[in-house]
């Protein structure tokens, strides 16, 4: 997320200049909470304007940052607190994700300021957007929520012939990204535990049957292996992964069955369980939807499902934009949802020897991060109360 334009130009048509010194003063009378000054020079420039489209005003406005900080005029307004001017931007176009220098967002200065009714109006706005933008994505996907199960994508296909670089705390695909790190135990254990809940088809004794869609480090596995499930079904696309798996015996493992191949192929084979846990790598939020879409046809009553929540990682708005939409779109597919806020660690609690994140972070080469140092992992926890669909 990036700011767009600046001083200067007009995003409506690029041959259309607005003057820097009228978006000076829009900034000014935005940061001054000031709509009516801000509406009534839009209409004065436009009646002087060889343009007689407002929009055209509005779309440079809108994406004008100031040169230091980086700060668009939603940003100035949503830190003053002035919410009729947060909506009039908004709804002229003003991006919610624009950041500015420190990575900040609009809704991130406003909650800084304690300007909650800003916070609550920009996360509706945001999350709307988004169902929008999901709506919009699939139409174009020729992607329907009915045809769901089959629907193979191949934004993968490239992470599944890489090789693969597994220590004793990371697997690292070629890039020298992490594919996945130790520091995810404790998240991987309250997964299985999450999924491991259904009071469905469970005794005293075991769980009930279970699916776990990503094999990775096998962290989530063997969590789930100690809540003795009735059927342990792992679905694992990656070969380097899957050899490692058969290495290391999970094979033999009574009541474990391993399903070689991508989520995408193998679900609309299998049956109906009493928990599901997802967490696979290179896939985005739209292989998720399609994945919720699915679910019903795979879900028990009372069947519980849980993911990785690694959506938008690198920004605590961003990432609670994507919890209310999940919340959103599972709770239209009978899911009732609630997300357990979790402190992150970057050692496990019994680790005598404490890591830093920085000292975590260095083990993987690339540099990059896939969690923000600090940040509260929020572990979905979804029960399945609707209609149970034919598998």
């Amino acid at each position: 997320a990036t700011n767009a334009g600046g001083g200067g130009g007009g995003g409506g048509d690029p041959t259309l200049h607005v003057p820097s010194a009228l978006l000076r003063q829009a900034s000014f009378w935005a940061s001054s909470g000031a709509a009516d000054k801000l509406t009534r020079l839009v209409d004065t420039w436009r009646a002087s304007s060889s343009s007689n489209k407002a929009s055209h005003f509005w779309s440079a406005f809108v994406t004008h940052a100031e040169r230091t900080t980086e700060r668009t005029p939603l940003h100035l307004a949503a830190s003053a607190g002035h919410a009729d001017v947060v909506r009039l931007l908004v709804e002229k176009g003003a991006a919610w994700t624009a950041l500015d220098s420190k990575g900040l967002c609009a809704a991130q200065l406003a909650e800084e300021n304690g300007h909650d009714e800003i916070v609550t109006y920009l996360l509706d706005a945001a999350v709307r957007s988004e169902l929008v933008l999901g709506a919009a994505m699939r139409a174009m996907r020729g992607y329907d929520n009915d045809d769901a199960e089959g629907e193979a994508t191949t934004r993968d296909a490239p992470y599944l012939s890489h090789k693969l670089t597994f220590t004793e705390t990371s697997i690292l695909d070629e890039a020298g990204d992490a594919v996945m790190m130790a520091w995810e135990e404790p998240l991987m254990n309250l997964g299985a535990q999450v999924a491991c809940s259904s009071s469905s088809n469970s005794t005293e004794t075991t769980c009930g049957s279970i699916l776990n869609i990503g094999f990775g480090m096998g962290l989530v596995d063997t969590a789930i292996q100690s809540f003795h499930p009735t059927l342990h079904t792992i679905i694992e696309a990656h070969p380097d992964v899957y050899k490692r798996m058969l290495d290391a015996g999970w094979g033999n493992k009574p009541n474990v069955q391993i399903v070689f191949g991508r989520w995408q192929d193998e679900l609309p084979k299998l049956g109906k369980f009493d928990g599901i846990y997802f967490d696979t790598y290179s896939e985005d939020y739209e292989d998720m939807r399609e994945l919720h879409a699915a679910l019903p046809h795979h879900m028990n009553p009372e069947g519980v499902y849980s993911y990785f929540n690694g959506l938008a990682p690198n920004n605590e708005f961003f990432a609670a934009v994507y919890r209310e939409v999940c919340k959103l779109e599972l709770g239209s597919l009978g899911f009732e949802v609630f997300f357990q806020p979790v402190s992150v660690q970057a050692s496990p609690p019994d680790e005598t020897s404490k890591s830093t994140w920085a000292e975590l972070w260095s083990e993987v080469p690339s540099g990059r991060r896939y969690w923000h140092d600090g940040h509260v992992f929020y572990a979905p926890v979804c029960t399945f109360k609707g209609e149970p669909q034919d598998s």
